[in-house]
This record gives C-alpha cells, structure tokens and sequence, in this order.
C-alpha cells in the first residue's frame, strides 16, 4: 500500500522539496479524508486504497515543475473533500485558500479536517461558484483558480473568470527548475478528451491563452493518475 514514506520518496525523486510538518499534515489530512469517507461521500471508495497516488500526489504533482506565487489569495471551485486545494495550500503555507463546494455535508466536513489539521490559510464557503461570481466580496479577489475535473473548460471559464483579480504586480526570482504560473490564472487538472472543450473555450471567451502540460512525474507511471493533464488558462 502506497503511504507517506512512497510519496516522500517520489517528491525526493523529483526535486521536490516536502519537509517533516507537511509530510505530517498530508498523513493527518489522508486519515481524516479517510474517516469522513465512511460517511460521506468525498471521494471514490474504489480509491480509498491508492488515496496517496490518486489524490494527493495527482493534486500537488503540478508543483514538481511549476509554481504559484507566494503569498496570493487562491480559491479551489469544487473541492469536494477538499482537493486539490488542501494538499496545494499545505505546501503553500503563506498562500490563502478559499475552498469552495455547493454540497453544505461536504464543506461541514472540510471544515472539521481543516480545524483539526490547525490551518490557518485555508477557509470555505458553501455556495454555487455561478452565483457567487455575482457577490463583491468575491469579485476580482483572488490572484489564482484551481481546479479538478468539476465541469467542461468553458463552463469553467464562464464560471471563475470573474474571480480573478485583473492585475497583480509582484516581483519574484526565477528558478531554474521550475516555472511560475501568471497570476490571473485558471489552473485545472482535468481528464479525458480535451480538444473539443479548449475550441469551445477559445471560440466562447476570445482567451488570451491556454496551455496544456502532462502530468510529468519522474518514478511512477502517470497514466495511473488516470489520463489528468495540466490546463492553465488566462482569460
């Protein structure tokens, strides 16, 4: 069975740097995730047994070869149980989260996890991301959009755009290894056919970019992650 020691040697692998208090809080969080399963609904029962490849590694993979700025408001649209935007908040501890779901049981139990995992960098809110993109408090607060497979790229888009701020002005270094994602981002892991929903996003929202990247993790097959790419869209 795949646990923490698997997955502290796959980020090893790949130049990644995780260290003891986030390794401990992912094994926190897997027990937690785990436990709230058994009543509600969070994720598949089928990958219960996988959880650390098929959700946490799947959600954090993206950081082996690119990074957020530090230090920016990121909200999470369909968290579910709380990924990717737990795992990805617990490696970007000076970041600030807001995890958004439709589902009250569902942020009732995120909620629970995040208490008891102590993080003071994430928040939720229990709403419709469509109608929320409606409220001031919302609009143009957040520098980042993440996102897993909730719905087609344009719905996405349609949906997130009107979160994201209009311009950030920050200053970082580069580094070698890996490349910063642009602030103004939607950030989606998402499976299956794509190239039917990005003509369809382009031809809605006149995008001014969008990328698609594999999952590219050095010491496992990836195409056990299912077939999820990395999209990163600016609208």
């Amino acid at each position: 069975m795949l646990d923490r020691l698997w997955f502290k040697n796959i980020c090893r692998e790949n130049h990644y740097d995780v260290n003891d208090l986030q390794i401990e809080l992912l094994d926190k969080y897997v027990g937690y995730l785990l436990e709230w399963n058994k009543k509600i609904n969070l994720i598949s029962r089928m990958d219960t047994e996988n959880i650390w490849l098929r959700h946490i590694l799947s959600s954090i993979a993206l950081l082996f070869n690119y990074k957020f700025i530090p230090g920016l408001n990121m909200m999470d649209v369909g968290t579910g149980g709380g990924l990717p935007g737990i795992p990805i908040a617990i490696m970007n501890p000076n970041s600030n989260f807001m995890l958004l779901d439709s589902i009250q049981k569902k942020i009732k139990a995120v909620d629970h996890i995040i208490k008891s995992l102590g993080l003071r960098n994430v928040h939720t809110y229990c709403g419709r991301a469509e109608e929320l993109a409606k409220k001031k408090e919302f609009i143009h607060h957040y520098d980042y959009v993440i996102a897993r497979a909730v719905s087609s790229i344009a719905e996405i888009v349609r949906w997130c755009k009107p979160f994201l701020r209009m311009t950030t002005r920050v200053r970082v270094v580069a580094e070698p290894e890996r490349t910063f994602i642009k602030t103004g981002s939607i950030v989606l892991l998402k499976g299956g056919e794509l190239e039917g929903e990005i003509t369809e996003a382009k031809v809605k929202f006149n995008l001014k970019n969008l990328e698609v990247y594999p999952i590219d993790i050095y010491g496992i097959d990836t195409t056990r992650i299912f077939d999820k790419k990395i999209v990163i869209i600016q609208p």
